[in-house]
């Protein structure tokens, strides 16, 4: 039996994935990689925030694609 979060869970473990090796390999995180190789990509339309939507509710540690560099305000 699936968990009912199974695309979410499945959804966030792709990304944290590729943005490990896209680290280790050197390059900037590429949000639209992940979403390549994934069997739901059709269903999300690369929509990855609301797919783990149901995760970074439940969660507790707080979640924001603002950048915490001071310097980026300033672009």
């Amino acid at each position: 039996m699936k968990p009912k979060n199974q695309k979410a869970i499945d959804c966030a473990v792709q990304h944290i994935n590729t943005f490990y090796h896209q680290f280790w390999d050197g390059k900037t995180a590429e949000f639209g990689e992940p979403c390549c190789d994934c069997k739901y990509v059709n269903e999300c339309g690369f929509d990855f925030l609301s797919v783990i939507d149901p995760l970074l509710r439940k969660s507790t540690v707080p979640f924001s694609m603002r950048s915490s560099n001071t310097s980026a305000s300033a672009r």
